[in-house]
């Protein structure tokens, strides 16, 4: 967006629709599986305030209400998230987390703050890696 578009923007009043509420993470392994459902669908990326759905299932329409349960492998990890279904993709979906107990809360916050701190060590572990090659001094030292 060109800077007089920015300015033109923020005069108006307009909010800026394609900013998101939390920071997104993706984890691998991380499933969901739907209320009723047989089968689950893996998770594109997920935050404190909502989650994204590999799914091709033409049920979803926006402003339908979904209940979840989060899983790794087999290991149960919250159950009954209520999702507000936001977006229907090409292959996904997209949705909010609507009507979360405290506990739900803590718990998607816990989880995306973990998996933030783990992006963080990996990147700055390459920091320190691209420094030392810069340095001539081995990787391995």
């Amino acid at each position: 967006m060109s800077f007089l578009k920015k300015i033109l923007k923020v005069a108006s009043g307009k909010k800026n629709d394609d900013r998101r509420a939390a920071f997104r993470v993706e984890i691998p392994l991380l499933r969901a599986k739907l209320s009723g459902k047989p089968v689950s669908v893996s998770v594109r990326d997920i935050s404190a305030t909502g989650i994204s759905l590999n799914s091709v299932a033409r049920e979803f329409s926006p402003g339908n209400q979904v209940v979840v349960n989060l899983f790794m492998g087999a290991k149960l990890l919250v159950a009954d998230l209520m999702i507000e279904v936001v977006r229907v993709g090409k292959g996904y979906v997209g949705g909010k987390f609507v009507q979360l107990t405290t506990q739900q809360a803590d718990f998607l916050h816990s989880l995306t703050l973990d998996e933030q701190k783990k992006l963080a060590d990996i990147k700055k572990k390459e920091g320190e890696k691209g420094e030392k090659a810069e340095n001539g001094v081995s990787a391995k030292a």
